[in-house]
């Protein structure tokens, strides 16, 4: 080593120094070996590039400490160049490269796998590197080759860090296409017909089937069907696959294309429909008149089909009434849809409606003539109960005018209602008024009333509500307010402080709180039974009928407490005139007299309905379980039933009547557990699940019991009668649905042995028990159920393993 040299590399190791793991620029690019780091070299950073344009980056340095070491000479200067350059990466960590490096093009990530065949047709790998810049970023050639889209083959990255090169490489699933798709190119390989045809037919279907999605995403939401060009283009932009929007001069894009896509669509929902009616044992309509916006008399019709023994309920077609709406027309048109359809309706035993007196009239009414022409006379008429409800409150307040004989209403009713809507009136169209409202609630600690809308404010807070007499006294002698303001206010008040309306409001305020209002209520509820509904109606008629049994009415608590309170002609903090008492108690009496009327007229008792809920209905046998074990019990009601259905197809009469007395024995046996009281939604699934587990065979063998079962209705406002009961109807449904309550009876089945054993009932806990061994060995006996679930099924048996071992101490 000359004198030279030695000068510079002392130079070199005292001078602050970028370190010698850097990546050179590609105007100075050198590449450095072993043999090039001798001590006759001078370290090649610093001839290479600026320190101004590179960063400190953790990858290799050309020329390592590995490299270097055989050059003994040079061995205490690469030690304190090391240690100089692991003092200068901690202190730069945080700069960021700004440059970008040619040297990165020959990386291996930058390479992607090609084939090329040479002159004698021999194919050989090749890698080219797939990384380039251009104007001022990174770029993806092997992406822009097959017409893959991302920010390499648009406007390209501009963060030039190697990391970024890797995640384009490793996690780009279009990178990763586009390398396939290489491979298949390149490699000569010629598809089969078969494949070839297959990926067209492929792409085209799915091609289509989105413009078919576009379509019913435009009608879900209410939108014009002109719109799918505008969907479509907006659909193409994120890369969603479509059809051309023209194809041979065929245009794809437009409302026609969209109505034969949705025609097409519903044409074939309604073929699998009719495929589904037609394998059901049993068929309920619900059918309801409705106008278009044109005028247009129409008919919307619903079918409830039974799947798998499991109700399900369709859409079924809308009826084109053509200005005729008379129920001889409209039996004509669904006959006709029927015979389209190739239909036969004789299994049908349940037919849903409104009270229109069009579908319910005895001989001219839709049901009568459909049992007439199609000779089904088992076909019942279920009515809306909601509907017939609101009948009920409708007509006890109108009477027959003996002069003309026409229905009126009844006057005290007439004027309840004007001043009721008068107070609405007055308050919903000033927010003065109800400002002033407001602040005299406020000052009596008062629930606020809203008069924005009719719906935010029920009738019956009027009730009591000084604030309002208040401020509708204050607005009358309101200097600042107008004559006419003042004057309505006024007559407002004098009608609100009237001994005539009070009484009424009191009066109907506690109908609806104390018998209507309960009623209302559960038939929200869209599992509500027969039972359930005229037992509740049963309790409100004898609650309403002593109000009035005696020669002195009791009446309601809010009333009794309004006679009583205003007795010294005071309402609260105002005078009030009394009017004639007797009189008005007389006008409610009657009221609830024809109530109790149209109640009885509206909710009569039907004889197959009783007869359903004795047989079928949880809640009546649960209640009365201690009836079922006789022997005699449900024979009657049996017999009605068969002799009701006893033409329709299917349906053995005989049989079922064996198969009651089977199933009696062990429904008893269910009905005495005590968990069968908290089976009210789920008692005729648990039963069965269980029956099943003990007898595979058991639906088969009371096919004809179960049919009877499914077809016990639902009183609803929503859904249809006809088989729609879900906690009365055979669990003999998918697969997976029947592991699902296998498990779950398994588990309630255990867990109820284990706490009735901790309680001292050991003879309960070993029957419980019992019945939990049988959900095990029927799960056992499963063959496609999945491992996941067989490790769950193993699981519930440690679980229980302590359990079943008292068990057995105690047998």
């Amino acid at each position: 080593m000359n004198k030279k040299q030695i000068e510079l590399i002392e130079f070199w190791n005292k001078s602050p120094k970028p370190p010698m793991n850097v990546l050179v620029s590609h105007e100075n690019e050198q590449h450095i070996s072993a043999s090039s780091c001798t001590s006759e070299s001078i370290p090649s950073c610093i001839l290479d590039e600026p320190v101004n344009e590179i960063v400190i980056i953790s990858s290799e340095s050309p020329c390592s400490s590995s490299n270097i070491l055989d050059n003994h000479d040079m061995s205490f200067s690469i030690q304190q160049e090391n240690s100089n350059k692991s003092q200068l990466n901690k202190k730069s960590s945080t700069i960021v490269r700004r440059k970008y490096l040619s040297a990165w093009e020959k990386q291996p990530d930058a390479m992607y796998k090609t084939y090329v065949f040479d002159q004698l047709g021999e194919r050989r790998e090749n890698f080219l590197s797939w990384l380039y810049f251009k104007d001022n970023a990174m770029r993806c050639s092997l992406c822009e080759k097959h017409g893959k889209e991302n920010i390499w083959c648009t406007v390209g990255n501009q963060i030039f860090q190697l990391y970024k090169i890797k995640e384009h490489k490793h996690k780009s699933e279009v990178h990763r296409h586009a390398e396939e798709t290489e491979l298949k190119i390149s490699a000569r390989t010629q598809p089969t017909w078969i494949e070839t045809r297959a990926k067209q037919i492929s792409k085209q279907e799915q091609a289509v089937q989105n413009l078919i999605l576009a379509s019913i995403h435009i009608c879900r939401q209410y939108q014009s069907l002109n719109s799918l060009e505008q969907l479509c283009v907006l659909l193409e932009k994120l890369g969603v696959q479509l059809l051309p929007s023209q194809i041979s001069g065929v245009n794809y894009r437009n409302n026609d294309v969209a109505l034969s896509f949705l025609q097409h669509v519903a044409y074939y929902l309604h073929e699998e429909l009719i495929e589904k009616i037609k394998s059901s044992p049993a068929i309920g309509w619900m059918m309801d008149e409705s106008t278009s916006r044109t005028v247009e008399k129409s008919c919307i019709v619903y079918v409830r089909y039974l799947e798998n023994y499991h109700p399900k309920t369709a859409y079924y077609t809308l009826l084109d009434m053509e200005g005729d709406g008379t129920a001889a027309n409209i039996v004509e048109t669904i006959s006709s849809v029927w015979r389209k359809d190739d239909l036969d309706p004789v299994n049908s035993c349940w037919f849903a409606c409104d009270n229109a007196s069009t579908f319910t009239g005895i001989n001219e009414g839709v049901v009568a003539k459909l049992r007439r022409h199609f000779q089904i006379d088992w076909l019942e008429t279920n009515t809306c109960a909601a509907h017939s409800f609101c009948l009920v409150g409708n007509r006890a307040s109108w009477t027959i005018d003996l002069k003309s004989g026409k229905p009126v209403i009844i006057a005290a009713v007439s004027k309840l209602e004007t001043t009721i809507g008068k107070i609405y009136n007055y308050f919903g169209r000033s927010s003065t008024r109800q400002q002033m409202l407001k602040e005299w609630q406020n000052f009596l600690d008062m629930p606020e009333l809203k008069f924005k809308r009719i719906y935010d404010i029920r009738w019956s807070s009027i009730r009591g509500n000084q604030a309002l007499l208040a401020a509708l006294q204050q607005n009358a002698s309101d200097p600042v307010s107008s004559n006419g303001d003042r004057g309505s206010a006024k007559e407002l008040f004098q009608y609100v402080l009237n001994d005539e309306f009070l009484f009424l409001l009191h009066f109907h305020y506690d109908l609806h709180e104390c018998a209507l209002g309960p009623i209302t209520k559960l038939m929200q509820f869209d599992k509500l039974s027969y039972y359930s509904l005229m037992k509740e109606i049963k309790e409100k008629k004898n609650l309403i009928s002593q109000w009035i049994s005696k020669s002195t009415p009791t009446w309601g608590p809010a009333l009794a407490d309004y006679i009583k309170t205003t007795e010294k002609r005071k309402y609260g903090a105002f005078k009030i005139d009394l009017s004639d008492r007797q009189e008005l108690a007389k006008e409610c009496s009657a009221h609830i007299e024809r109530l109790l009327i149209e109640l009885d007229k509206r909710f009569a008792p039907s004889r197959l309905l009783e007869s359903m809920t004795i047989l079928f209905d949880p809640i009546y046998l649960i209640e009365h379980k201690k009836d079922v074990d006789s022997p005699d019990y449900g024979r009657p009601e049996l017999d009605f039933i068969r002799n009701k259905y006893k033409d329709f197809p299917g349906l053995d009469t005989d049989a079922v009547r064996s198969e009651w007395e089977t199933l009696k024995p062990s429904l008893c046996e269910f009905l005495d557990s005590p968990s069968s009281i908290d089976l009210k939604e789920t008692f005729w699934q648990q039963f069965l699940l269980l029956k099943q587990a003990i007898n595979s065979r058991f639906l088969e063998e009371n096919k004809n019991l179960l049919a009877l079962l499914s077809r016990l209705p639902q009183t609803s406002s929503i859904r249809i009668a006809a088989t729609d009961n879900e906690q009365c109807q055979t669990p003999l449904k998918l697969q997976g649905w029947l592991y699902v309550h296998l498990y779950r009876g398994l588990s309630n089945t255990a867990d109820r042995s284990v706490k009735l054993l901790r309680k001292g009932d050991t003879n309960e806990a070993i029957k419980f028990w019992e019945r939990a061994l049988l959900f095990f060995e029927e799960l056992d006996k499963r063959q496609n159920i999945s491992d996941k679930n067989r490790a769950e099924l193993k699981q519930l048996k440690a679980k229980y393993k302590e359990h079943e071992e008292q068990i057995n101490q105690i047998k």
